[in-house]
């Protein structure tokens, strides 16, 4: 039973990701510039942050552990999402 809750969870925060990105890139491909790298890297890289953490949650030995990382994946997710991945991206090019 935990492990039907466990995958339902992930691949809810997996869905919630993809629809929320797609319209990302709605918005960027309705402006009027070219999609940079800097664009694609925003876009790709909670796919790649989810893929990494449900790695690890899947490693866990115990449930608690991967609900525990299952919660750091989110924060983090929700962090990227809400500003703090463009910030990142600014600083750095």
């Amino acid at each position: 039973m935990n492990e039907i809750i466990f995958k339902s969870l992930n691949y809810l925060v997996l869905i919630v990701l993809i629809v929320f990105n797609f319209l990302v890139f709605m918005g960027y491909s309705i402006g009027e510039g070219a999609i940079l790298w800097s664009d694609w890297l925003l876009l790709t890289l909670p796919f790649v942050l989810w893929g990494a953490l449900y790695y690890v949650q899947k490693k866990q030995k115990t449930y608690g552990m991967a609900y525990i990382w299952f919660f750091i994946m989110v924060i983090l997710l929700y962090f990227w999402e809400s500003g703090f991945g463009v910030q990142l991206i600014s600083y750095i090019s």
